[in-house]
């Protein structure tokens, strides 16, 4: 069955843009938006019409959700700090400069450290933990953590200097993901509990990629019936569904989902306002969230693809057509 989009709820008044980022099991999403003025909101969608929005840390009313786990807790960031939300009541995970990325159901983060210690993870909200890296510049990030506590996301190489596609089974040593040859750079957004991962490569241009586990050769999500001058992979779902985005040939950006196995699923739909937009986040039940741009480029919505019926007008905000 196609797949239809969703506009989330925002305010009315003032809205400029934002995005969904993830979704869980339940169908709840985390995401923020900007309303004009000085208020960037880090915010949750429950089973209702009206997004939650949750605390800021401190006066500067800036606060950004980047991801959340099954029981709802949503971490992101605030003002310049890594942050977790237990309901909408933010608590500091770090008094340094950073961001948490992604969380699992034991409540396991993994994000960056700006001040020293790239790569790192909080067991709830204990303090940091630094995950060991490629080189000695600490300048890794954590994008995303499975059921098991394998995180994924990007190191150094010592002698390039360049980006590169790391996991780190049970937190422990970095593992180096295959790449062909030729790659410059390479960056792992997401892992599964079957500890397949989501990702990208960069070599004159991006593309979207996957690794069956952290020891496998790399396959690489192309679609041979489109001429996709640049492609994204940000998340991944328990069946290994994956979804990303992909620029065509007259530069638009298509929200996408691949197939474990690297063929392409679904190009999703836009909207009938929808000109740009980008997937994010999938559940297990096979929902997807991201943003679209509108078609003058004035507002970035957050989405929304097959979301369940919820609310009083059967979806979580208003159907794009």
């Amino acid at each position: 069955m196609a797949s239809s989009v969703t506009l989330l709820s925002a305010p009315d008044v003032g809205f400029v843009f934002g995005e969904a980022t993830a979704i869980n099991a339940s169908g709840q999403i985390s995401g923020w938006y900007y309303v004009t003025g000085t208020e960037w909101s880090a915010v949750r969608w429950d089973d209702s019409a009206s997004p939650v929005e949750l605390d800021w840390l401190d006066a500067t009313h800036e606060a950004y959700g980047f991801g959340l786990n099954d029981a709802g807790v949503v971490i992101g960031a605030s003002n310049v700090f890594p942050v977790r939300w237990d309901g909408a009541t933010v608590t500091a995970l770090d008094d340094d400069n950073g961001d948490a990325d992604a969380i699992n159901g034991d409540e396991q983060i993994g994000g960056h450290n700006a001040a020293g210690l790239g790569a790192v993870w909080w067991d709830a909200a204990a303090p940091p933990i630094e995950l060991a890296e490629l080189d000695a510049d600490d300048d890794g990030r954590a994008w995303g953590v499975n059921v098991a506590g394998d995180f994924v996301g990007t190191s150094k190489d010592d002698a390039s200097a360049d980006t590169r596609a790391v996991a780190w089974p049970g937190a422990g040593a970095p593992v180096e993901l295959d790449v062909p040859g030729g790659v410059t750079s390479s960056t792992a957004r997401g892992i599964n509990s079957d500890g397949q991962i989501a990702g990208y490569v960069i070599d004159t241009r991006n593309t979207a990629a996957t690794w069956v586990n952290s020891a496998a050769s790399i396959t690489l999500l192309d679609d041979p019936d489109v001429d996709w001058v640049d492609s994204l992979a940000f998340g991944i779902n328990s069946e290994g569904l994956i979804v990303g985005q992909a620029t065509d040939a007259d530069s638009t950006v298509w929200a996408i989902r691949w197939n474990a196995d690297g063929t392409l699923n679904e190009i999703l739909p836009q909207g009938s306002d929808g000109t740009f937009s980008y997937a994010y986040g999938i559940n297990s039940g096979g929902a997807i969230v991201g943003a679209a741009y509108n078609a003058d480029f004035s507002s970035l919505y957050p989405v929304a693809w097959n979301l369940t019926a919820s609310g009083p007008d059967g979806y979580w905000g208003v159907l794009l057509s």
